[in-house]
């Protein structure tokens, strides 16, 4: 960048420079400043990442990214999927194009709002008793009817120390805290079991 514009400014830290690189918390930490432009690179690591709420994550970026550029300015976005509704959405300065798809998205896969999400997830001494744990408490849960149990999956690089933790993902109704509530309470009475710990989150943040 320096190269390019030699006779701006470029820094990562300094507020006061004409050109800022960095990740996007600059958008949070400099509220009052109009930008002349701001630009994404490899904007698809973004939409990429596996989580139901990508999109809207990616849409709530660029839509403070536009609202950041001043009149006259510029947003540019790096991406392969230049017609993703959320990129659209922005481009159009319309909300209800990406709510429109967005609903429709999560309706058709019985993602939140529609269905309820629960993380079981399993801190272990090591990778096979938090695995066995893990899937003693999804195989409890298998047998109720409305639920929707998927396979538990290791957080974390293999054999980094992040290994011995396991997560399954359960999908299920309004009602859901009243149907595996008797089902978990044992697992969560006896935590320190010796092959790791339970954790249960209703309505996780992150997917």
């Amino acid at each position: 960048m320096r190269r390019r514009f030699p006779r701006l400014t470029v820094s990562r830290s300094d507020p006061g420079a004409q050109v800022i690189i960095g990740t996007p918390a600059i958008l949070r930490g400099q509220r009052a400043r109009q930008w002349g432009a701001v630009g994404f690179v490899w904007f698809d690591g973004f939409l990429r990442v596996p989580d139901f709420r990508a999109g809207e994550r990616a849409f709530q970026l660029l839509w403070a990214a536009a609202e950041a550029v001043g009149a006259g300015g510029r947003l540019i976005v790096q991406t392969l999927h230049p017609d993703h509704y959320a990129v659209a959405a922005v481009r159009g300065q319309d909300r209800e194009v990406f709510y429109r798809q967005e609903l429709e998205f999560r309706s058709e896969l019985g993602y939140p709002p529609f269905r309820r999400l629960c993380h079981v997830s399993v801190r272990g001494k090591s990778a096979a008793g938090a695995t066995a744990l893990v899937e003693e408490a999804a195989g409890a849960l298998a047998g109720i009817e409305e639920l929707t149990v998927y396979p538990a999956i290791a957080l974390g690089a293999p054999g980094a120390a992040t290994a011995a933790r396991m997560r399954c993902v359960v999908k299920g109704p309004e009602d859901m805290p009243r149907l595996i509530g008797p089902v978990l309470r044992p697992f969560l009475e006896h935590r320190r079991r010796s092959h790791g710990v339970v954790e249960i989150e209703m309505d996780p943040i992150t997917g």
